[in-house]
C-alpha cells in the first residue's frame, strides 16, 4: 500500500512507525508544514507544503515568537491544490495527526472527498474518562470521515476506552542496539536531558535543580536539544546565560541538532535520563 502522513513535521518519535511500515513492505510518504533541525531523514524525506496566502499573511500579521507552533496549530494549504496533489500521489491510506488542527483537517476533507482510507493519529488518552462534549466530538469525526483512530498513550486501563474504534498503538523503538554495561564512570552520575529548545521543556528548572544536586553529588549533565527556529534560539540563550550565571561551565553540557541516528549513543554513555518538561503525552 501507498500511506501518506499529515503532519505539521516529521517528528523522531514518528520514525519507527515509518520503519515499520517500509520493513512491511509499504511505499511510505509524508506531507509536513515545516522541518526541524534534529529530524532523521534516512528513511524517507518529507515533502514541506506551501501553505495558502491565507496563511502566509497571517504570519506576517501576527510575527508569532514561536513560529514553529503557530505552523503547526493555524497554518494550511490551499485546499484545491492539495486536492488536486491527493489525487496525483493516489494514496491508498492518509494518517491525519491531530485532526483539530486545519492542516490535519483539510488533508482528511480531501482524502474523503477521493474515497481514500482515513486513520487518525493523535496523542490523547486511549483509557480515560469522557465528556459528552468530547464523544460527540470524536463520533462525528469518525463517522464523517470513515475513520480508525489511533494514540500512542494508553491512559488508564482500568478505564473503558473512549471509543472503539479509538486504539493503543504504543511508540517503538529498536531493540537491536548496544546496551549499557558500564555505570557511574569515576564514581560520576551522568544524566541526560533530551528537549528542543522552548519553555514547555523547562530547562530553566532542571538546572536550578542540578545546580542544587551537584553540591553533595559528584554529577554530570549533558542538554541536547534541537536549535532550527528563532523561538528556539532565544530559549538556548536563555539557558547559556543561566549556565553562566549559576558556573555550571564544568559540569553542564549543551548539545543541539544531534543526528537521531547518534542519539542512542547518548542514552548509553548516560546513567540516568531525565524528562523535566510539562504536557508531554
Amino acid at each position: 500500500m501507498r500511506i501518506l502522513f499529515v503532519a505539521a513535521r516529521f517528528h523522531t518519535n514518528q520514525v519507527p512507525f515509518v520503519k515499520a511500515l517500509q520493513e512491511a513492505g509499504h511505499e511510505v510518504l509524508f506531507d509536513v508544514l515545516f522541518r526541524g533541525g534534529s529530524e532523521d531523514h534516512s528513511l524517507l524525506v518529507p515533502t514541506v507544503v506551501r501553505p495558502s496566502l491565507l496563511s502566509r499573511l497571517r504570519m506576517r500579521l501576527r510575527r508569532p515568537v514561536n513560529v514553529a507552533a503557530y505552523h503547526a496549530d493555524h497554518s494550511f494549504p490551499s485546499f484545491l491544490p492539495y486536492l488536486r496533489r491527493l489525487r496525483r500521489l493516489r494514496p491508498d491510506v492518509v494518517v491525519v495527526r491531530d485532526p483539530n488542527r486545519p492542516f490535519a483537517r483539510r488533508a482528511a476533507l480531501a482524502a474523503r472527498l477521493l474515497g481514500r482510507r482515513i486513520v487518525i493519529y493523535t496523542q490523547g488518552e486511549v483509557h480515560a474518562r469522557s465528556t459528552r462534549k468530547k464523544d460527540l466530538m470524536r463520533e462525528g469525526l469518525i463517522r464523517s470521515l470513515g475513520a480508525t483512530w489511533f494514540s500512542p498513550v494508553r491512559g488508564e486501563p482500568s478505564l473503558p476506552r473512549v471509543h472503539e474504534r479509538v486504539n493503543y498503538l504504543p511508540f517503538a523503538a529498536d531493540q537491536d542496539r548496544p546496551v549499557k554495561e558500564v555505570w557511574f564512570v569515576d564514581d560520576r552520575v551522568r544524566i541526560l536531558a533530551i528537549g528542543k529548545f522552548v519553555p514547555r521543556k523547562n530547562h530553566l528548572l532542571l538546572l536550578e535543580a542540578f545546580d542544587v544536586l551537584r553540591r553533595d553529588h559528584a554529577v554530570d549533565l549533558t542538554i541536547v536539544g534541537e536549535l532550527s527556529h528563532a523561538d528556539h534560539h532565544a530559549h538556548h540563550a536563555l539557558v547559556m546565560d543561566e549556565i553562566a550565571l549559576r558556573e555550571l561551565h564544568d559540569e553542564v553540557t549543551v548539545r543541539t541538532n544531534v543526528p537521531f541516528t547518534d542519539v542512542h549513543a547518548l542514552y548509553v554513555q548516560h546513567d540516568l535520563f531525565v524528562l523535566a518538561s510539562r504536557d508531554e503525552p
